[in-house]
This record gives structure tokens, C-alpha cells and sequence, in this order.
């Protein structure tokens, strides 16, 4: 049970079946529209009903996406389980409260890894809490590296660190940046940071369109805030064998996750080389 996909037509179902009782109208007309989040508050209850309507066994929900609406709306005579993808959603974390009466009616809460176990270890009876680690997505594309391309892969949001990875591209002599993604925020000042070391590929991108910018790459650019435990598009860039650079946060750069720590290293000149000092440490891991 899911919404109308936003981009594109949606994957076929394989091995499942599709419901879209979620946000019909506001994922439909509204799209990237501002007034899609007022609109989809408003639609918010009326999923909840339907869902309560279908038959279960248990029901695993992927995301709270309106915390204070479910605090008050989200009841079930069945079995609830959430996957706490982001752990604690930025917006609402400090709201700690509503995250232990909201956990408290799951009878399983899962996290990505061994730091977001920690992280909700006083919101989460320890016994309702598992640790399962985030599938690497595997992929072959065809290389194509020139020895000198960074990427920043995924959608665009300040926490995301576009503005480190602009400025390590600029200490190192010849690289360039590939930017390839949805931005969420204005990026008219990262356009005039990167000046033209950066190639902009922007707006929701096809599988063959991430396959292509991954196999140009030499090493892929993950600086995030400590405001995230996981990330599908780091994963992806390993799982297409690509070599990665992220801050040590969450749990990006932990080998509970079947990624291995490779060595600790600064933005800057190593990036390429692998070398390594002791300011700002950042680690670059391999897929196994």
C-alpha cells in the first residue's frame, strides 16, 4: 500500500501487489507544487481509514510521514512493525515525546544499523528494537572513469553536504564534479561555488541515467550531517563497485552494514589518491 508514484510511471509488481490508497490527489495534480503538503495533511486521515479497512496478518509501515497526525489517528487491533529508515526524521526530532508514544505501538521497530540501535535505545524498549542492515544495490555499469570525476549522487538537500563536495572538488587540480539528482532546495548557490568544475544532471533520474553517471565516476561524494543513519544512494554507488567517501555518521561508514572502514582520510588532494592526515576525518569504504 503506497502512493501514486510522483516521476514516472512505477515499476512493475513483481511478486507483490500494488495498492495506491495513499495521497491520490496530491501526488497526482500537485506534484512538486507547494501546495502539495498542505493538500496531502488533509488526505493523510482518510489513508489511515482505508488502511485500517484492509485485512492483515501485520502491518510494516516504511514511514511516518505525519508524525503528529499518526500520534493521534495511527490505531490497530493488529500487529504493527516500522522501519525507522531515517531513525529519528529531521523535522521532528526534537519532539522526543511524540517518538516514544508513536514507537510504543509498534511491536518491532527496525533500524539500519548498530548506531541507530543506540539512537533510540531511550525511546525503544530494547527488546522490540532489530538491526537490519540496508540491502547494497548491485549493478554492473559499463565504465567509463577518466580518472577524475567526483560524483554527488542523490537528491539535493543541505544536509546532504553539496557544499563540501564542491569544495573538495576545487582543492584537487583537473577533477571535476558530476551533481546527479532531484534538488529539493535552491541550488543557485552551489551553481556559483562550483563556477564550471561541476556537471549538473538534475531532476528524478532513470535507472539508466544513475547507471551511466555511475560508471563515469572515480569516486563518489557522500558528506552528510550527522542527520542520517543510512543511504540508498551510497549503497547504490558500492553496489556498482564505485569507491566511496563519506564522513564517519550514522551508520555510513559502519562494517555492521557489510561495508569495510578502508582508511580515514581529509577532503582535498587524498580524495583521489587515498592518502590520508588527521583534520576532518572522513573514512572511504568498499563494498566487500
Amino acid at each position: 500500500m503506497t502512493s501514486p508514484f510522483r516521476f514516472g510511471d512505477a515499476p512493475a509488481a513483481d511478486g507483490y501487489r500494488r495498492s495506491e490508497l495513499f495521497y491520490p490527489v496530491s501526488s497526482r495534480v500537485f506534484r512538486r507544487s507547494r501546495l502539495r503538503i498542505p493538500v496531502k495533511l488533509v488526505e493523510h486521515p482518510v489513508g489511515l481509514a482505508r488502511l485500517k479497512r484492509r485485512e492483515a496478518d501485520v502491518v510494516h509501515f516504511q514511514w511516518l510521514s505525519a508524525p503528529e497526525l499518526d500520534d493521534r489517528l495511527l490505531r490497530s487491533s493488529r500487529p504493527l512493525v516500522f522501519t525507522a529508515h531515517d531513525v529519528l526524521p529531521r523535522r521532528t526530532a526534537a519532539k522526543r515525546d511524540l517518538w516514544r508514544r508513536l514507537f510504543g505501538r509498534f511491536e518491532r521497530v527496525v533500524v539500519h544499523s548498530e548506531r541507530g540501535r543506540e539512537q533510540l535505545a531511550e525511546l525503544v524498549a530494547p527488546e522490540r528494537l532489530r538491526v537490519i542492515p540496508h540491502p547494497v544495490f548491485a549493478s554492473r555499469p559499463d565504465r567509463r572513469d577518466d580518472g577524475r570525476t567526483l560524483l554527488s549522487l542523490g537528491i539535493i538537500r543541505e544536509y546532504k553536504g553539496l557544499d563540501d563536495a564542491i569544495e573538495a572538488t576545487k582543492r584537487i587540480d583537473g577533477a571535476r564534479l558530476l551533481v546527479a539528482g532531484d534538488p529539493l532546495d535552491s541550488i543557485d548557490a552551489y551553481r556559483a561555488a562550483a563556477g564550471d568544475r561541476a556537471e549538473w544532471r538534475l531532476g528524478y533520474l532513470s535507472e539508466g541515467e544513475i547507471d551511466a553517471a555511475l560508471g563515469e565516476t572515480t569516486v563518489a561524494l557522500f558528506p552528510y550531517r550527522p542527520e542520517i543513519d543510512q543511504s540508498g544512494a551510497l549503497l547504490r554507488a558500492l553496489g556498482a563497485g564505485v569507491p566511496v567517501v563519506t564522513y564517519d555518521v550514522g551508520g555510513l561508514a559502519a562494517d555492521d552494514d557489510g561495508t569495510t572502514v578502508q582508511s580515514t582520510c581529509t577532503w582535498g588532494e587524498p580524495l583521489l589518491e587515498t592518502g590520508c592526515d588527521d583534520d576532518a576525518p572522513v573514512t572511504l569504504i568498499a563494498w566487500r
